[in-house]
């Protein structure tokens, strides 16, 4: 991955950019699509933010720029590094071949970019025959609710484990379409994924990525413990609350 914080500007389409439209929506009560793409609308709300802060309007997001946005709010970075198994421990419960992947967390805020956590997951379904797996690339993340049975209340905002319902997660692209590879040639597509807890004799996921059930508790507890209000979560019904960051699968 690339130096942090990247310059982004007209015509720039990464997950920076996704990064940065999301941050001017909550310091701005803005409605910017929030797609990665750096377009007119976006340069104009980044030039009104630079004015407003004393910073020359030129539309460019430098460090400067990137500075005064993480002055008021914060994001994370969740890199599943494919490729990164660790060998069986046989003192923990899981299966530990199952999780194949590398699970890297940034946090981005005024003190700039800090490692958080680095876990082992999964970005692969039980059964590839039938389900996919989420292509490579960089996907929008929100706070939210696995396993929708139920309304959620305040009492569900706690680590849950197992096949619980209302299990706090972490909501993919806002549980739309996403790309995924599958061996059903006719499997191309995936919606409702998730980043959820992981089993210990299989992954437990129909797409989802997982992360091993032994370190389940400290990737969710963290956002629990930093966003304890339902709003955070769950939002006009839809089981997803605030943006946290983006997805990057590699």
């Amino acid at each position: 991955m690339a130096t942090w914080p990247a310059t982004v500007q007209i015509g720039s389409n990464q997950y920076e950019v996704a990064i940065l439209q999301s941050c001017l929506n909550e310091i701005n009560i803005l409605n910017l699509a929030v797609d990665g793409v750096f377009g007119n609308g976006t340069k104009a709300k980044v030039e009104a933010f630079q004015q407003a802060n004393g910073l020359t309007a030129d539309g460019i997001v430098g460090p400067n720029t990137w500075s005064k946005i993480f002055a008021t709010v914060e994001r994370y970075l969740f890199q599943f590094q494919t490729g990164n198994p660790v060998p069986n421990d046989p003192t923990t419960p899981e299966n530990d071949a199952l999780y194949e992947s590398r699970v890297k967390v940034d946090r981005i805020n005024s003190a700039g970019l800090a490692s958080l956590h680095t876990l082992q997951g999964s970005v692969m379904p039980d059964d590839l025959d039938v389900k996919g797996r989420v292509v490579n690339g960089w996907y929008r993340l929100k706070l939210g609710f696995h396993k929708r049975n139920g309304v959620p209340t305040a009492a569900d905002l706690v680590v849950k484990t197992g096949s619980a319902d209302l299990r706090p997660a972490l909501i993919v692209n806002e549980d739309q379409d996403v790309p995924v590879q599958s061996n059903d040639p006719e499997k191309i597509h995936s919606n409702a994924i998730h980043i959820h807890n992981g089993f210990n004799t299989e992954r437990g996921s129909d797409g989802c990525q997982t992360i091993r059930p032994s370190e389940w508790a400290t990737f969710i507890g963290h956002y629990l413990g930093i966003y304890s209000s339902l709003v955070d979560w769950h939002q006009n019904g839809s089981y997803r609350g605030r943006d946290i960051g983006v997805l990057i699968i590699e």
